[in-house]
């Protein structure tokens, strides 16, 4: 993935070992892996079981990009947990549990929340404010954001 910056995050129980440019090492749950798109990356699952992962794929030099991965033990803050620090929220994605949205909806496992065309990104943190996990226990969940990268930036 030539001009491709990538960040890899395990949605599933794991561990795997990611090895990337012949670097190998231990990736856990919730633990965002950044590396460019041309590296040789391979992964070995040992005695897991298949795996899932979020994979943001950012074009270098247009964007760039964050996962956050907490837990939803109660109604999420739209200013703590749900507001940008780099960039627009474009997704909310849960690896576990379910979520409920303030208007009723259920978000369940390995579903994303995306912005609506009208709302947009604030539209999508304003839906989520306290919004609440449900069920036995928390949700586990991650936020996705993007910052659109002017070419001509001053590094």
């Amino acid at each position: 993935f030539c001009g491709v910056d990538r960040i890899f995050t395990l949605l599933s129980t794991g561990p795997i070992t990611l090895t990337t440019e012949g670097r190998a090492h231990t990736v856990h749950r919730g633990e965002p892996q950044e590396f460019p798109g041309e590296a040789n990356v391979t992964m070995t699952l040992g005695q897991s079981p298949p795996q899932k992962a979020l994979n943001l794929m950012l074009s270098r030099g247009h964007a760039q990009g964050e996962i956050e991965v907490f837990s939803a033990t109660e109604p999420l803050r739209g200013r703590d947990q749900l507001s940008p620090h780099r960039g627009d929220l474009v997704a909310v994605v849960v690896f576990d549990g379910a979520v409920t949205l303030r208007d009723g909806t259920r978000v369940r496992a390995l579903e994303a929340i995306l912005p609506t065309r009208t709302a947009g990104a604030a539209g999508l943190a304003r839906a989520l404010r306290g919004a609440q996990a449900i069920g036995a226990g928390p949700a586990t969940v991650a936020t996705v954001q993007v910052l659109r990268v002017s070419p001509c930036a001053d590094d």
